[in-house]
């Protein structure tokens, strides 16, 4: 199942993981959401990220500081 989370931190801070969809795909999930947000200040990939079957979910942890 493919599923966005979204964690808003106290300090304005927003974590989104994108889990389910594999390899680089997530990334084409994530990108429009990310500019909508703000700076893209760190970003985390899993192990199944770099695997070649698509058959593993895939989990992407990316913190964004909003615009200000």
């Amino acid at each position: 199942m493919e599923t966005i989370e979204f964690i808003i931190r106290p300090d304005g801070r927003v974590e989104v993981q994108v889990q389910g969809i594999a390899s680089a795909e997530c990334t084409q999930v994530s990108h429009p959401i990310e500019q909508e947000l703000g700076h893209v200040v760190h970003r985390e990939w899993t192990a199944e990220y770099f695997q070649t079957t698509h058959t593993q979910p895939h989990h992407q942890d990316v913190h964004i500081h909003p615009h200000y």
